[in-house]
């Protein structure tokens, strides 16, 4: 009876503990609450010698750290797989190369990605690929993250809706308006539905060129095919008329936003005092500013330092110190650079110096 071994769990081994500090750093690493030095605490529980994991344990510790943006501690955890005999699996590269794409690390991505597909075991599948896309979008790489969408068909992994929607993004993101129109006119001859995302992705590409009419063009389309355009669809394209000098038609699509019940954000009326800044229309401006008070949407710095360019270029010094003195005593937003240039040139251009000199 005395040489029995005790009990599972009755603190007479350090089995039974370690059972229990497993649990306790799953149960953090599943948490989204938890906080960083939480998961990273779990993460080095998990890694101890002697502690038993399975590769759903790893899956979950891969994962947490990912989401917070510590990906080469999730990168590393592939390695002490292997070292303990234990070879990763198609959920445990995805949960890597998705952590790799939330640090816009695309080369990583890439390098798994690769990995997978030189190890007969682990052919990637669509959210491997659509993970490192959206990796080589973030890092700006349009044209590996194309390539990538060209490289799923040929090994029988077909791209869907996040796979386009991704490879937009990196055009759009590059600018490359030209390519994001094309791959969008692709996807129906496909069977590949857009989706907001999709339309949203190719009209910010517009909006960074200037292209107000194809930009304008997307949004009445979303509407014909019943995808409702959203707060991100209207100020990429206030961007675009603003950066054409179309303010007019910058502003009007601002008011069709309240109209039909989209609530513009701080990006969406930044956009719009941009416009009118562009054209010179500092009263429209402050009257931009003015709703945004009145709707209780607070003007960032981009708000305020482009209202303040708008009075300079109405040679309305007075104006443009008033937004300065307000952003200064407010003490919610802190003028940049830009601010305070502008208000000097609005000084510069009234001929008071002295105040420019304050």
């Amino acid at each position: 009876f005395l040489s029995r071994s005790p009990p599972s769990g009755s603190g007479g081994g350090g089995g039974g503990d370690r059972a229990r500090r497993r649990q306790a750093a799953l149960a953090t690493a599943k948490d989204r609450n938890a906080t960083l030095e939480a998961v990273v605490a779990a993460a080095d529980t998990l890694e101890e010698d002697g502690m038993h994991l399975t590769p759903q344990d790893c899956t979950v510790l891969i994962a947490a750290l990912g989401r917070r943006r510590l990906s080469d501690r999730a990168l590393a955890v592939l390695d002490l797989m292997e070292q303990r005999g234990m070879p990763p699996n198609l959920f445990h590269f995805n949960a890597a190369i998705s952590a790799c794409e939330a640090v816009a690390d695309w080369e990583k991505a890439i390098a798994l990605l690769d990995k997978m597909r030189q190890c007969w075991l682990h052919t990637p599948d669509q959210i491997s690929f659509n993970a490192a896309i959206s990796a080589c979008s973030k890092g700006g790489q349009w044209q590996t993250a194309l390539q990538l969408l060209c490289d799923m068909i040929p090994i029988g992994v077909p791209p869907n809706v996040v796979s386009f929607s991704s490879a937009i993004d990196a055009c759009g993101r590059a600018g490359e308006w030209a390519q994001a129109l094309c791959l969008l006119s692709i996807m129906p001859q496909l069977g590949i539905m857009p989706n907001a995302f999709s339309f949203n992705s190719a009209v910010s590409a517009c909006g960074r060129q200037g292209c107000w009419e194809l930009a304008i063009a997307l949004l009445e389309r979303m509407e014909s095919m019943y995808i409702w355009p959203d707060v991100f669809t209207y100020s990429g394209t206030i961007k675009a008329c603003g950066r054409a000098g179309r303010w007019q038609k910058a502003m009007a699509l601002l008011d069709r936003m309240w109209m039909l019940g989209v609530l513009p954000d701080a990006v969406a009326y930044g956009a719009a005092i941009s416009a009118c800044e562009k054209g010179g229309e500092w009263v429209a401006a402050l009257r931009v500013l003015d709703e945004m008070h009145q709707f209780r949407v607070s003007p960032d710095v981009v708000c305020f330092s482009a209202a303040i360019s708008a009075c300079e270029k109405g040679e309305r010094y007075d104006c443009a110190l008033d937004l300065l003195d307000f952003m200064l005593l407010s003490g919610g937003v802190a003028p940049n650079a830009f601010s305070f240039n502008a208000a000097i040139s609005a000084c510069e251009r009234g001929g008071r110096w002295e105040q420019a000199l304050r």
